[in-house]
């Protein structure tokens, strides 16, 4: 019996800072169409999600304040702060520098 309360103890312990939640958004360009595979990354972690064919994703993250950023070819990269508060983001992209074509 002893064993198992200390198993629960450290169970509940470490669950306590391992608390995510789940964040829904939409990319649109500045007219509101979405973007297909829009790479949405949390800063400082390695994993990401990229947006489906409606321009929504969904992605765990720490239940603090981060940083997520948005990224699209032919678009600016944008870094959107989410708060505890928010659970659903509309991120609206403007598009990037144009670059002369180059001949070779």
């Amino acid at each position: 019996m002893r064993i198992f309360s200390i198993f629960l103890f450290l169970v509940f312990h470490f669950s306590i800072f391992a608390q995510t939640r789940t964040i829904f958004g939409l990319v649109t360009d500045e007219s509101g169409e979405p973007l297909i595979g829009a790479s949405v990354n949390c800063k400082g972690i390695a994993e990401g999600v990229v947006t489906d064919i409606a321009g929504r994703f969904q992605i765990e993250i720490a239940d603090e304040k981060v940083t997520l950023i948005i990224s699209y070819t032919g678009y600016e990269t944008i870094e959107k702060v989410i708060k505890k508060s928010d659970s659903e983001v509309v991120i609206k992209m403007r598009e990037g520098v144009v670059l002369d074509e180059v001949v070779v």
